[in-house]
């Protein structure tokens, strides 16, 4: 057999005398004698991007063989290299496993045609092997997951109105008619008898880093031979946001290179290539190392890095989640002033005007908001509202019931009775081949431990066909940063990061208000991009802004509202204030990390992240934290 089930276990040591706790379960399957291939949900966090061993103590990864003669056998493997965006993962034995390897596909080319099956072992099966089968519907040869769209056979439906029973298929082989592995199952969508897999060519990314040692041989040399000493390298590792916690302190050079070369592995060729782009900024001119990127991006046939995204291209990008995506939908993250709000609703406006298949409803918590009664009241009310702004009022009876007819004692209940109604695979959503998209602003308005139970049972209705678009700042990335236990529907969504207007923008902006392009450039050096600074001085500077004298813009800028918004917040916390006046002293190797803190000062937009490091922002946001020297 190739394929096995995997499970992953925490504590049970010998010291604890206490039982090891089962945290995640999927199917692995022999890509190599002794490497197997998963999906890297199973054997991580997709949020953290971290494998489960650097988050958790006393991690196992096991896979688990049957013998008819013997029973069950145990064997534990550790985690080699991944692809987090495709959602897939490498796993190494000690020795060889029982078992043919399974052949990946040579070519896409025609698969959408295609049938699949993927034999893995389902939760609902109680250990015994099942197998899913169907045809494919959709590929999408993106640059980040090659991901694909498949249609069922099965039905999909939880039996018992219980959780969705597909856990434990997730990693399954997603094999032709010939037993040749088109991808990895990674989702398995309840009641729409759909499913999502990541296409063949991310898993051949990964096998073939892992067959490259002459790559990484040459790699860990070449650390060896530009450093002298250990700290430098130890110093990349934090650089690249790594835990401090899962490196062993060592004095030799070998060791710390060694061990930062397995550590870019585990985050497949993007971890390599972050690596060398690490070590380059020490040594610009060194040509040893763009030569040794270039041959990594060659051998694995690496897509070509992008630029950050345009604010148009992250309404499409949202819109495509929306719309077709394996994700639940979309979590937009945004420091102060970013503009995330008015991006979120220039993609409801498309929504609106361009897509009938979904249905956007906007949902905001009252800001008074203190009791589950107050909250779920609330929201159904807004959910009413948003159908009847859709669908027109007085709504269609079959959308009307699942609201008026509730006998539920408390909102909470009637809330969720209301849209498990919506959802029913014979109810009004499907009827009319609607799909219900919730659009979620002011998370801040509601106290954690409620907001918590609203994301359990958000992510309930998100496996039967929910979609979710968010957006906040901090608040909405802590929430996702957490660790749950159970499945929270923030923490699956899609995240996409806003980032400031690229010079290409700010110049298109300008140039709508009659400035030149030269003039454009200094505001946007001045500015970083910081789009709340562009946006109030072209609506109310125009002149300044057109002389191009970057002093006057940098004073404006300083005397501007949003400044202003920055002032009182760093006024009211003495922490934030402090830091801003080390920062404003100190720069480079002598300026001690303080991670909250300029985490902080990165959700405030002052300052930028560059990996694992923060930087000012601009030049007027330096200017910003000299007031207090």
């Amino acid at each position: 057999m190739s394929t096995f089930r995997l499970r992953v276990y925490v504590g049970g040591s010998p010291q604890s005398g206490a039982p090891a706790q089962l945290v995640s379960q999927g199917t692995a399957w022999l890509i190599a004698p002794d490497v197997l291939a998963t999906a890297f949900h199973v054997v991580g966090k997709l949020e953290r991007r971290r494998f489960f061993h650097e988050g958790l103590p006393d991690v196992q990864y096991r896979v688990v063989r049957s013998d008819d003669e013997r029973g069950e056998h145990e064997q534990q493997v550790t985690p080699l290299c991944c692809d987090y965006y495709a959602d897939v993962a490498l796993l190494r034995a000690p020795q060889a496993l029982p078992g043919s390897p399974l052949v990946l596909r040579r070519s896409l080319d025609r698969t959408n045609a295609g049938t699949w099956t993927a034999r893995g072992y389902p939760r609902f099966m109680g250990g015994r092997p099942f197998t899913l089968s169907g045809r494919i519907t959709d590929l999408r040869g993106d640059t980040s997951n090659s991901a694909l769209q498949l249609l069922v056979d099965q039905d999909t439906r939880s039996t018992g109105g219980g959780d969705a029973p597909w856990e434990g298929m997730s990693g399954s082989a997603l094999c032709d008619e010939a037993g040749q592995v088109l991808g990895v199952l990674t989702q398995v969508t309840e009641g729409v008898a759909t499913a999502w897999g990541a296409a063949m060519p991310a898993v051949q990314r990964l096998q073939d880093l892992r067959a490259a040692e002459d790559l990484l041989t040459r790699c860990q040399s070449l650390l060896v031979s530009l450093y002298a000493r250990p700290e430098p390298l130890l110093q990349q590792w934090q650089d690249l946001g790594w835990p401090a916690d899962s490196i062993q302190p060592s004095s030799s050079v070998d060791a710390v290179a060694s061990q930062l070369v397995a550590r870019a592995l585990q985050e497949g060729g993007s971890g390599i290539l972050s690596l060398l782009r690490e070590v380059q900024r020490d040594f610009p001119s060194q040509r040893e190392v763009v030569e040794l990127s270039a041959a990594v991006e060659a051998r694995l046939k690496l897509p070509a890095r992008r630029s950050p995204p345009t604010r148009r291209e992250i309404v499409d990008e949202t819109l495509s989640e929306l719309i077709s995506s394996k994700n639940y939908g979309v979590a937009l993250l945004s420091p102060l002033g970013f503009g995330v709000r008015q991006l979120a609703h220039e993609t409801l406006r498309r929504l609106d005007r361009s897509d009938k298949a979904l249905l956007p409803v906007r949902l905001v918590p009252e800001r008074s908001t203190t009791t589950d009664e107050h909250l779920y009241s609330a929201l159904l009310r807004d959910l009413r509202s948003g159908l009847e702004e859709q669908l027109g009022t007085p709504l269609p009876p079959h959308w009307r019931d699942p609201l008026d007819r509730r006998a539920e004692a408390d909102a909470r209940q009637r809330f969720s009775a209301a849209i498990e109604d919506l959802l029913r695979p014979n109810g009004p959503a499907a009827r009319d081949q609607r799909k219900l998209v919730l659009a979620i602003e002011g998370l801040a308005r509601v106290q954690s431990e409620q907001l918590r139970a609203w994301s359990l049972l958000l992510a309930r209705f998100a496996q039967k066909g929910l979609r979710l678009l968010v957006w906040g700042g901090k608040e909405l990335s802590d929430l996702r940063s957490l660790a749950s236990e159970g499945s929270s529907a923030f923490h699956v969504l899609r995240g996409i990061e806003l980032g400031p207007l690229s010079e290409s923008e700010v110049v298109d902006l300008a140039a709508a208000q009659s400035v030149s392009r030269e003039a454009a450039l200094v505001l946007h050096r001045e500015s970083g991009g910081h789009p709340a600074l562009i946006d109030q001085l072209l609506s109310t500077s125009l002149d300044e802004v057109r002389t191009a004298d970057a002093a006057t813009l940098r004073e404006l800028m300083l005397t501007s509202d949003h400044l202003f918004t920055l002032r009182s917040i760093a006024e009211r916390e003495e922490p934030l204030r402090e830091r801003l006046r080390e920062r404003a002293r100190e720069s480079g190797p002598g300026l001690r990390p303080k991670p909250s803190l300029d985490a902080r000062l990165y959700w405030l937009g002052i300052l930028r992240k560059v990996k694992a490091r923060f930087e000012w922002l601009a030049p007027v946001m330096q200017s910003f934290a000299e007031e207090w020297l």
